[in-house]
């Protein structure tokens, strides 16, 4: 059984029944963009830790999303074990990448102001566009209220 087969009958038998649709979106298109272009020809029994080391290296996306796409065809060999298509996952043996910490900044001035014309034209109108430009709430741009 290819890996193209496999995705078909998980999305098909498992998917597609016990999931919810944005799910089922989300696992097809791990499966079209990601997996499949590189592995849908590849028989799953040959599939080992080298072979998703590959597939991690191809994907030019960032980590958070390299661990969907991982988890997406985890879950589809943890199927096909049930099913004895194949003995052992080999995500056993594979580290999974490690999601980076978004690393917050503050702003200078300049990059606030370039920030602005872009969404605004040449002026801010108000404090409120200038807190959506900064991605603040109004209790993170004029302090808690409450306290």
């Amino acid at each position: 059984m290819t890996t193209r087969e496999l995705a078909t009958e998980f999305m098909k038998n498992y998917a597609e029944r016990k999931l919810r649709p944005s799910t089922v979106r989300g696992y097809r298109t791990n499966f079209n963009r990601h997996i499949l272009p590189k592995l849908g020809d590849v028989e799953i029994t040959t599939i080992k830790a080298g072979t998703l080391d590959q597939l991690n290296i191809s994907m030019t996306i960032g980590n958070k999303s390299k661990i969907y796409v991982h988890a997406t065809f985890r879950k589809a060999l943890n199927y096909a074990i049930k099913r004895e298509y194949i003995r052992q996952n080999p995500y056993s043996q594979f580290d999974m990448p490690k999601a980076e910490e978004y690393q917050y900044r503050v702003l200078n001035e300049t990059e606030i102001k370039k920030n602005a014309f872009v969404l605004y034209g040449n002026r801010i109108r108000s404090a409120n566009q200038v807190g959506a430009l900064l991605w603040l709430t109004p209790r993170g741009m004029f302090g808690n209220p409450d306290k």
